[in-house]
């Protein structure tokens, strides 16, 4: 859980009216013990927690971030597993790979479920 100051800068990760991804340089403005606010929210309140968005009807996909690099390689991250999921895919994947790339892939994959273990 981040320690949070009132006037720190955080970054918004957030969608504009065409449901495109923006990032909004803000401040904090208030801190509780549960939510907080920043700058330009109007009334939202974020999870001090999960640094989430809180609305009480629908979802939202708003979220804090303390430097614009966390947001960054969330992105990434995002587009690799995609991409991924796209190479696995047993029905939709055209993409052949090698007997030595699966081996490589399947190393990466042992040591990453080694080290959680």
């Amino acid at each position: 859980m981040p320690k949070l100051i009132v006037g720190q800068t955080v970054f918004l990760s957030s969608h504009d009216w065409q449901k495109k991804e923006i990032i909004i340089e803000t401040t904090v403005t208030k801190v509780g013990r549960k939510y907080f606010q920043i700058a330009d929210s109007g009334w939202t309140q974020f999870s001090v927690e999960t640094m989430r968005a809180i609305v009480s009807s629908g979802a939202s996909s708003d979220q804090c971030y303390l430097t614009r690099q966390a947001i960054e390689d969330e992105r990434e991250c995002t587009r690799l597993k995609e991409s991924l999921r796209k190479v696995f895919d047993v029905w939709g994947s055209s993409t052949n790979l090698s007997l030595d790339q699966l081996r490589r892939i399947d190393v990466i994959v042992k040591e990453t479920l080694r080290d959680k273990g």
